[in-house]
């Protein structure tokens, strides 16, 4: 076990170098890779969890505060409705533009050139064009469930004729 005090270069270990872990706080650790190791904002080259605090944010007020219950109520409403939750969204994604635009200026750079083929890897896996196998079985059962919609329909026209003679000779015969 290393202790890498420096949250960049454990995340650059974390992404290029196998059987490697990076363990940090949400707040530094989501930051960092945003703004130092994205080139797409759609790729990120960590795998991370969920953080096992929910609270985001902590503020500290003077024992006995005449404000604490007001601030209590805001920050209680501001969790509820999702407003830092969308905060926090909207920062990333401001952190992986200006780090994107970073590393493209870099395009020579080792970690740039590391990133790129990281990338090229999980678009290859990730994402290919539908093919004819994708759509067969869905044109396969709606050309027999039409056949046999087609063939139920005549037989029920066949039934409704015979029906109809048959009860035509039975009034004639009468």
């Amino acid at each position: 076990m290393i202790n890498q005090k420096d949250f960049l270069k454990c995340a650059e270990s974390a992404i290029f170098s196998p059987k490697t872990v990076c363990i940090g706080w949400p707040l530094a650790m989501d930051s960092i890779i945003a703004k130092n190791l994205t080139i797409h904002s759609t790729f990120n080259p960590l795998r991370t969890t969920d953080s096992i605090s929910s609270i985001p944010v902590i503020l500290g007020l003077k024992k006995n505060s005449k404000h604490f219950e007001s601030v209590n109520s805001i920050v209680g409403w501001a969790s509820d409705t999702g407003h830092f939750t969308k905060w926090r969204e909207l920062t990333l994604d401001n952190l992986k533009y200006t780090g994107s635009q970073w590393l493209k200026d870099r395009r020579t750079s080792k970690l740039y050139q590391g990133l790129e083929k990281l990338a090229q890897e999980f678009h290859h896996l990730a994402t290919k064009p539908f093919g004819m196998e994708n759509v067969v079985l869905c044109f396969t059962t709606a050309i027999v469930g039409s056949f046999l919609a087609t063939l139920a329909w005549l037989c029920e026209i066949v039934v409704s004729y015979d029906y109809d003679i048959s009860k035509m000779h039975a009034f004639l015969k009468t």
